[in-house]
């Protein structure tokens, strides 16, 4: 079996659409290899060149992004968030839910650092993860997803005290902006992504022109995998 055919075979048993699989190691490409369907939909194939969204692999650039700029000085690692940040000052921490399904909230016990938003040790969750942070919307109201109000939530724990998956790298994001007074995909484009020659990788907003292939969400459905935007 050649290494394609492989890699096809992996894919098929995940039960994927389809992907792009490439090894680059210090001599440049060992293998890239594309299969399946982008749009499962539609029909449309899977190439090399498709420009797929890279989801939480984001958390990793705006990382990179955030520490250039604690290597500058314009971002502490150790210090309250809240300094830059101010609508993370004075966190509240959930406790739990009263009778009548209203939130139980209590002063966090240190403040929030930019070091917890990086290694998700803020208590800050996500609503798809943590069902506490889901009942808590559903008591205050559920906000427009991709909106401030949507990573706006009490802490599950005291910064420092867990771990926890969630919009901590948001946050992160919103910072390098608050300092560096520009928006996270000039700041990125031109310190990341740039150098890097990530020529092609830009929030949704900001794609370059000639993106027309671009790989569409995919979910299982009863009727099979339909497209999900």
């Amino acid at each position: 079996m050649t290494n394609a055919e492989t890699f096809e075979a992996a894919v098929t048993q995940a039960k994927l659409p389809g992907a792009v699989g490439i090894i680059v190691d210090a001599d440049g490409v060992r293998f890239a290899h594309a299969c399946g369907l982008a749009d499962a939909a539609a029909g449309l194939a899977m190439e090399q060149g498709t420009i797929c969204q890279i989801a939480s692999m984001t958390k990793a650039l705006v990382t990179v992004g955030a520490m250039q700029l604690v290597e500058t000085g314009q971002l502490e690692l150790d210090a309250p968030i809240g300094e830059v940040l101010p609508e993370l000052a004075d966190p509240q921490v959930l406790t739990g839910f009263a009778e009548d399904g209203a939130p139980v909230l209590r002063l966090a016990l240190r403040p929030i650092t930019l070091r917890h938003l990086l290694t998700h040790t803020s208590g800050l969750g996500y609503a798809f993860v943590q069902t506490e942070v889901l009942r808590y919307y559903q008591a205050v109201g559920m906000p427009v997803s991709g909106s401030k109000a949507s990573i706006t939530m009490p802490l599950l724990f005291d910064p420092g005290d867990d771990w926890a998956y969630g919009v901590s790298t948001d946050w992160v994001g919103l910072a390098i902006e608050a300092v560096t007074g520009t928006d996270l995909q000039t700041y990125l484009g031109e310190h990341v992504f740039g150098p890097l020659g990530m020529m092609k990788t830009a929030f949704h907003r900001a794609l370059p022109e000639g993106a027309a292939k671009i790989h569409v969400r995919n979910q299982r459905a009863d009727l099979g995998k339909v497209p999900y935007i």
